[in-house]
């Protein structure tokens, strides 16, 4: 053809199209199969990401409040408040 492209006729029986498109099926089946494990342990992942920031979170806010509380108690102790 002029534009460089190549038209291939092909004739298939009734039996080898069923088995193409079986083995079309399966493959399809099996690539599913491998990207929906995939997704599940990103998400999985992606949730013990979040798990380690909010203990991470709730560990800085501990420590934040045990300092001020400390803080005002020498303050109290002092006579400032």
């Amino acid at each position: 053809m002029a534009d460089g492209s190549v038209t291939i006729e092909v004739e298939l029986t009734k039996e080898q199209l069923e088995k193409g498109l079986k083995s079309l099926k399966s493959d399809l089946n099996s690539l599913e199969k491998s990207t929906s494990g995939i997704s599940s342990k990103l998400s999985k992942g992606l949730s013990s990401i979040g798990n380690v920031a909010t203990k991470a979170g709730t560990a800085l806010n501990n420590t934040f409040n045990s300092i001020r509380n400390s803080w005002c108690k020498i303050q109290c102790s002092n006579g400032r408040f």
